[in-house]
Order: C-alpha cells, then structure tokens, then sequence
C-alpha cells in the first residue's frame, strides 16, 4: 500500500507491555531528505560499500540465471544471450560512473524518509516512529487496552515542505 502526500496517520514513539507513548495524528509529507543524508562519513560509508561491491563477483551470475531458462525451456538461447549481454552492458556502464557520483545516489536513497507534520506541531521522521494512516478509532485499535501517553515531537529546526 503506498501512502499519499496529505494522508492523516497516527504517530507511535515506542511501546511496551503497559504503555504507548504516542506523538498523535497528523499529516504525511511525503518522503524527503533527512538532514545528514550527504554528510561526508555517510559519503565516505556509501563510496567504501560501493568500492568493496564492485570488487565482488555479481549476487545473480547472468550467465547462470539465463543459461537455467534456456535449459528448463522458458528462453531460446538467442534471448538468454540478448539478455546476458544487456545484464553485462548495464553493469560496466554503472561501473564507468563515478565512484563519488555513485556514492551520492546511494547516499541520497538512504537518505530518503517518510516526513511527518504532527498536529499538536512539530515534525517526526518515519526513521523516528511507528505511523500508518488513520481514523479516529485508530489509536484506541493500536494500543489494544494499553495506555496512550502523548509525547512532545523531537526538538529541531522544521524542514520546509
């Protein structure tokens, strides 16, 4: 289920046996950068992943994967080697990029999070939380005779929408 920008949901901190402790409904955002996503140690973190990956062989060896659909009878070979040479052009382009560029997509992706605009003010990032979209039965639902605490959101600078 994909949530949309304008949603209401109901926000969770954290639980345990007795007690939620809820920052309350409010309003999903969409996803945004979360401040930090391209500080240099998360760059250097993203690029050393990258170098240590490129130094291994591929997960799936296309070689092997498409060889097993010609042999079961699901590809002809002419296919299974259009596909093989596809796989292999795709990778030494990705690999001819950048390493820093690479690093900063990656780091860009990680850094990609759900932002949340709390009705009682502030914001919350799905990093932070438990969130889902909501009615006013919701919170009664989730917390399944436990009771609610309402907590103040994290002390930050807003991010603009």
């Amino acid at each position: 289920m994909t949530t949309e920008p304008g949603t209401r949901v109901w926000v969770v901190r954290d639980a345990d046996d007795t007690t939620v402790y809820a920052y309350g409904f409010g309003t999903y955002l969409g996803d945004r950068l979360m401040p930090g996503w391209d500080h240099p140690k998360m760059l250097a973190m993203c690029a050393d992943t990258i170098r240590r990956s490129d130094a291994k062989p591929p997960i799936i060896d296309p070689h092997v994967y498409y060889g097993r659909q010609v042999t079961d009878g699901k590809l002809p070979r002419e296919q299974a080697d259009a596909e093989i040479a596809r796989v292999e052009a795709a990778d030494e382009a990705r690999k001819a990029r950048p390493v820093e560029d690479r690093a900063r997509d990656l780091a860009r992706s990680c850094g990609m999070n759900p932002l949340i605009e709390l009705d009682a003010g502030g914001q919350v990032w799905g990093a932070e939380c438990w969130w889902g979209e909501a009615d006013d039965d919701t919170p009664t639902t989730w917390a399944k005779g436990r009771t609610i605490v309402t907590v103040p959101a994290p002390a930050r600078v807003a991010v603009a929408p």
